[in-house]
């Protein structure tokens, strides 16, 4: 009996030597266990401030592409405006010339309007199919030539509120 009782005690204590190396093992497993847990924790709350941090930044970029995008608008808009208010000019500054050049045409003696030829663009673009001021001057004359013969006869002038 002495034998099988001498294997149990053996058998006890290799039994517990095999327990305290392996508790010792992973204990030092347990605690790494414990650090990557706290890791893992802080860099949850990492990404959490992170992506708010993102979601703030597209709220913000979001806000300044709709500004942008109205101020956009707005240049569109003042330049629409420009333009008209640019044709609009230009059209009357069209008006003033050609009345200025029949009335030369008219009341100046022969000659004396070429100077006219020099002081403006060969075509003012007021819009589409108008005529080149050379043409409009070469009408101006023609209506001149024309009106040579009722020099004598008092003109009509109609004022017009433009």
């Amino acid at each position: 009996m002495m034998f099988p009782l001498a294997v149990l005690i053996l058998t006890g204590i290799v039994a517990l030597v095999a327990g305290i190396l392996v508790g010792r093992l992973t204990g030092n497993h347990r605690q790494e266990v414990l650090e990557l847990k706290s890791k893992l924790e802080l860099a949850n709350k990492e990404r959490e401030l992170a992506q708010a941090s993102v979601d703030a930044a597209k709220g913000e970029i979001k806000r300044t592409r709709e500004q942008l995008d109205g101020y956009r608008g707005e240049v569109v808009e003042h330049f629409t405006g420009t333009s008209q208010l640019l044709r609009d000019l230009t059209h009357q500054y069209r008006e003033v010339y050609d009345h200025l050049a029949t009335g030369a045409s008219r009341l100046c003696p022969e000659g004396s309007v070429d100077f006219l030829e020099g002081l403006v663009p060969e075509q003012l673009s007021a819009g589409e199919g108008d005529a080149p001021v050379g043409e409009a001057l070469a009408s101006s004359d023609e209506a001149a030539s024309s009106d040579s013969d009722s020099e004598n006869e008092p003109e009509k002038v109609v004022a017009s509120d433009g």
